[in-house]
């Protein structure tokens, strides 16, 4: 019999109420399941490593923040990784097809089939969708649990509404792979995943295992151009537009005039210099047969 090791963060938007639902399934489906839960997202990866050796599966019920918080304990453990999305925005879920229902995302697990994905990492930290400094930053500091809570994933747009009339530019330093660039900015995304934001593309063309990073810098510039911009940003055609700078590569550095905080999947983790790499195939992770055949569809195209 598997033996699945879930643990899950309460203080996720879905908390509680998506864990029993999630352990009855797979027990159903013939696993064996040590459950644990805490309140404390820190606590995860404690948990994780201590417990993960007698498992075949690791699951982890929480949102972007929580899987965050748990790559290091995830990366170490090694077993394929489940996910179980009780977050806001579920930005590594939605990238991969994940269902949101607690009892079906366990049938992923329990179907079996995984895929390895990259992870981005930026001064020795870990993420899987996005990296970020600016407006990010900002919003994610008056994102607070409680109006993720009120909101859910509007939240995120109600923030960055109040943020975005208060910003200062910043001028930064890109170094990739083939391209040495002065920019004044009020954004900076590097993004690993496909997804970030609660369903906004970093680039049409990223993927979560592509062996890329994908890097875009909004420029400051009128607020009317400015909105004119979100709905072209959330569609993803970042490459369309003369208004945002799009590069691609396997390493990116960023240096600022002064340090400045870096946001990695919701969490502010790191500072200016910032040195950023992907991590090709870093981690097993059980997929849906639907996002294999999308993922090949996007391929052919």
């Amino acid at each position: 019999m598997p033996r699945a090791l879930l643990v899950a963060n309460t203080r996720a938007r879905a908390g509680i109420h998506g864990v029993g639902s999630a352990a009855k399934r797979l027990l159903e489906r013939g696993f064996a399941v040590d459950s644990m839960v805490t309140a404390d997202a820190r606590e995860v990866p404690k948990l994780i490593g201590a417990h993960c050796v007698a498992a075949d599966v690791v699951v982890v019920g929480g949102g972007d923040g929580t899987l965050n918080v748990a790559a290091p304990a995830l990366m170490d453990c090694g077993r394929p990784v489940g996910i179980l999305p009780l977050g806001t925005a579920n930005d590594l879920a939605r990238t991969l097809l994940i269902p949101f229902d607690p009892a079906e995302a366990m049938e992923v697990v329990a179907q079996g089939r995984t895929r390895r994905i990259d992870l981005g990492r930026v001064n020795g930290v870990y993420f899987f969708n996005v990296a970020s400094i600016g407006l990010s930053v900002r919003v994610a500091r008056r994102v607070t649990p409680e109006l993720k809570q009120r909101f859910g994933a509007l939240a995120y747009a109600r923030a960055a509404a109040t943020e975005i009339t208060r910003l200062r530019p910043f001028h930064a330093r890109i170094d990739s792979d083939n391209e040495h660039l002065e920019v004044e900015a009020i954004q900076i995304a590097v993004g690993n995943g496909r997804y970030h934001g609660g369903g906004t593309p970093v680039a049409a063309q990223a993927e979560v295992d592509d062996r890329q990073l994908f890097l875009y810098s909004i420029p400051p510039q009128r607020l009317l151009k400015l909105l004119r911009l979100v709905p072209v940003i959330r569609r993803g055609g970042h490459g369309e537009t003369p208004h945002v700078l799009l590069l691609h590569g396997r390493e990116m550095t960023l240096h600022t005039a002064h340090p400045m905080p870096v946001d990695t999947d919701g969490e502010l983790t790191a500072h200016t210099p910032a040195r950023f790499e992907v991590l090709p195939e870093a981690l097993p992770v059980f997929v849906p047969e639907a996002y294999e055949i999308e993922r090949t569809r996007r391929a052919a195209h």
